[in-house]
């Protein structure tokens, strides 16, 4: 028996997702001063191309190419030139700029013109920069790669080919470390909101 099949069956959907991220970055270790910081997160940018493959019923696998901006802030008490008595506060900003590679699996269904679903899967991230004028030594010993876990909720628009597009809210976290010093760890998380449209 031969078994054929087609690439509209293999290949469902791609397009374009972009969105906003919110990220901050937990940091542990003894000793270790950057854990005991007031760590703010850092809205950066997202966005990248999509297949969605495997056109059956409610499952689909969804491979990307995104770059994504991650870092953090710090925020610390301002005082005056000749007063230790606080003037306010401040938020210094690093960015972590990285190409992610996520592999996530995708269960849908359809309600008359939209399509709700939910996905999961793995996520590969390479560093490829990092700005930083306070944070830069400790940048300096972050691994290249790093390898996570995304899941997400969203829902597609079913209207025609020309207007379709799609809303999704995902959380994205590390599950290896990114510090490359003995005893000391530091792990990426985010929030995205991204919207898509297929192509």
């Amino acid at each position: 028996m031969n078994i054929h099949i087609s690439q509209s069956q293999l290949i469902k959907n791609h397009g374009l997702q972009i969105g906003i991220t919110s990220a901050n970055q937990e940091f542990s270790g003894s000793p270790f001063p950057l854990a005991d910081l007031d760590l703010k997160r850092r809205i950066g940018f997202v966005g990248g191309v999509y297949v969605e493959w495997l056109n059956v019923s409610y499952i689909s696998i969804i491979t990307q190419i995104e770059y994504v901006q991650k870092g953090l802030g710090v925020e610390s008490i301002v005082t005056g030139e000749d007063s230790p008595e606080p003037l306010g506060t401040k938020t210094d900003y690093s960015r972590l700029d990285y190409i992610s590679l996520p592999i996530l699996m995708k269960t849908s269904t359809q309600i008359k013109t939209v399509t709700p679903y939910i996905l999961g899967g793995l996520r590969y991230d390479y560093l490829l920069s990092y700005e930083s004028e306070f944070m830069s030594a400790v940048f300096d010993n972050f691994r290249r790669n790093i390898l996570g876990g995304s899941i997400g909720i969203g829902i597609e628009t079913n209207l025609t080919r020309l207007l379709n597009a799609s809303l999704e809210f995902r959380y994205n976290l590390d599950f290896t470390n990114s510090m490359n010093l003995y005893n000391k760890e530091a792990k990426n998380n985010s929030f995205d909101i991204r919207v898509g449209f297929p192509f």
